[in-house]
């Protein structure tokens, strides 16, 4: 009976750590995206050029921004879309 008191303090013990560490790893890694932020200037809006007869098939995230997948007659194009630059970015057709 002796053993299993220590054997539950201990894994009491480890759980309390395990939380402690995690609440410090949250609170160093929301320090460090802070940080990294970019400062807002003024914007820069940079035209897309689609070609004629396309269009935005899918649209998804990536770690460094977004991706716009686009059919066209010409072809399909993946186009890379980073909000890290502070660069807008208008879609144009032809």
């Amino acid at each position: 009976m002796q053993g299993m008191k220590i054997l539950v303090g201990v894994m009491s013990l480890m759980i309390v750590i395990c939380i402690g560490l995690l609440a410090y790893g949250l609170a160093t890694k929301t320090g460090e995206l802070a940080a990294e932020k970019p400062k807002a200037t003024a914007e820069t809006i940079t035209e897309l050029q689609l070609p004629a007869l396309s269009r935005i098939e899918r649209m998804s995230g990536d770690s460094d921004g977004a991706v716009l997948y686009v059919e066209s007659t010409e072809g399909d194009y993946l186009y890379f879309v980073s909000p890290a630059s502070s660069v807008r970015i208008r879609i144009k057709r032809q």
